[in-house]
């Protein structure tokens, strides 16, 4: 997908986040371990290193890593930063959204919600 279509995707506005999206933003990603990939393997055909895919089951993320065994350590170590990949509606076009943003955000939807409620009983 081109870098013009991937913008086109994402969000101007923290009302237009998908409720996936504030979710996970707010309380963190319910990460599964989604699939592994065998990358390469040494001259005895044994496999060193693999990619491992986690999928958040609230809003679709992908967190992808790769893992090489150490010859040292004999067990499996990060060679790469997590890379991931997040679905449409998740995040902001041009500019970061920070936790204290969004809480504030929510509060404010909380305030406006009980205000509601508060004129329904008094129309009641």
């Amino acid at each position: 997908m081109s870098v013009a279509a991937r913008r086109k995707r994402k969000a101007t506005e923290i009302s237009e986040l998908s409720e996936q999206a504030i979710a996970c933003r707010e309380t963190g990603h319910w990460w599964r371990r989604d699939r592994v990939e065998w990358l390469k393997k040494n001259p005895k055909g044994r496999n060193v290193a693999e990619e491992r895919v986690l999928v958040c089951d609230r809003c679709g993320a992908e967190r992808v890593q790769t893992f090489e065994i150490s010859p040292i350590l004999n067990r499996f170590v990060p060679i790469s930063s997590p890379r991931v990949r997040y679905p449409e509606g998740y995040l902001l076009k041009g500019r970061r959204l920070s936790r204290a943003e969004l809480m504030y955000y929510l509060y404010q939807q909380q305030q406006k919600s009980r205000q509601i409620l508060r004129q329904v009983g008094r129309a009641a």
